[in-house]
């Protein structure tokens, strides 16, 4: 038997027993990912290690903000999207949580959370799964993250991140009268088999502590919660009017930073300032003056509460002018 036939032999036994991997969007570090620079990870369907070696996003999170932690997905505030997983592992299913982290996997706000039924044991079933972007997401770019908590196995926790950019959707919900930002309140995702504490019940789906409010659960599903000290509640507060997220509960989070919270657990927002006329970054304007570009007009800006100054909304529409001016030139000598 030659080498290359026993390397070849492994791959294979390696990739019929692969574990359960979000492939769109594709993640940091996935081998499908098009901003990919660095090479891939090759342990991408493997469980999170324990303590902070892996958690968050198998430690792929500080990619954001680089050359390989481009946006590969663009969601609307409001809309209705999917996540799709690969692989045939499944473990008897599980639980499953989508979640968001504007500060670059400081913390991480469930928006989705699947009890029962995710993954879907059956490794031929269809591992599509729906989530909704809140109306009030801040806009720019965030990390999307799904996280998987098997049944049937040892006790392991799974999460791949990718990163994605939230603009603003058609919905006409503002942020309170004097706020930069709009206020979402969401759950802490859930973080359990990783050593901290916290462990989920073999053979049953995990009910998680604090699921939020969008929740499916599955045909059938037996949950139980988690066990431990440190499987406790914590809601985090993004876009507050000073930029700083807050925490408000109790219990264990793995958020770092500065800000104010309870049982010591603060977190920052990092979103940074923005350039106005160049960058989609900006929430509200709160009356600012925004200078039109060829990507963004006076409309865009005054969407978002900028001012368009006359002089800039004529200079922003002069190639609409000459287009007109021209039809208007053409329609007189037309017989």
């Amino acid at each position: 038997m030659t080498p290359s036939y026993i390397l070849l032999s492994l791959l294979f036994v390696v990739g019929a027993v692969a574990h359960m991997t979000m492939f769109d969007p594709p993640p940091l570090r996935y081998k499908d990912n098009p901003y990919r620079v660095q090479a891939q990870d090759y342990t991408y369907s493997s469980p999170l290690g324990a303590g902070d070696t892996d958690f968050p996003c198998k430690g792929h999170h500080v990619d954001m903000g680089t050359p390989d932690g481009r946006s590969v997905m663009t969601y609307a505030a409001g809309g209705t999207y999917n996540i799709r997983l690969t692989g045939n592992s499944t473990h008897g299913g599980g639980s499953c949580q989508i979640a968001l982290s504007h500060d670059k996997g400081g913390s991480f706000g469930v928006i989705k959370s699947y009890i029962g039924d995710c993954v879907r044991a059956d490794p031929l079933s269809h591992q599509i799964f729906g989530f909704t972007i809140p109306d009030d997401t801040p806009i720019g770019d965030a990390l999307l993250s799904w996280s998987w908590f098997n049944n049937v196995g040892n006790r392991e926790m799974y999460m791949d991140c990718a990163v994605v950019t939230i603009e603003r959707g058609h919905s006409k919900k503002r942020s309170p009268k004097g706020s930069l930002h709009p206020r979402a309140t969401l759950p802490s995702i859930f973080v359990a088999n990783i050593g901290k504490g916290c462990v989920t019940v073999p053979n049953k789906d995990v009910d998680f502590p604090s699921p939020g409010t969008d929740i499916t659960y599955g045909a059938g599903v037996d949950p139980a919660p988690p066990e431990g000290d440190s499987c406790g509640v914590v809601d985090i507060v993004v876009g507050t009017d000073d930029g700083v997220a807050t925490l408000n509960g109790t219990g264990n989070t793995t958020s770092t930073g500065t800000g104010t919270g309870t049982n010591n657990t603060t977190t920052t927002d990092t979103t940074t300032s923005t350039t106005l006329g160049t960058v989609d970054a900006a929430i509200d304007g709160n009356g600012a003056t925004a200078t039109p570009d060829a990507t963004h007009d006076c409309a865009y800006w005054e969407e978002r509460n900028y001012v368009c100054a006359l002089g800039m909304r004529l200079s922003a529409n002069l190639p609409s002018m000459w287009l007109l001016l021209g039809v208007m030139i053409l329609w007189a000598f037309i017989p």
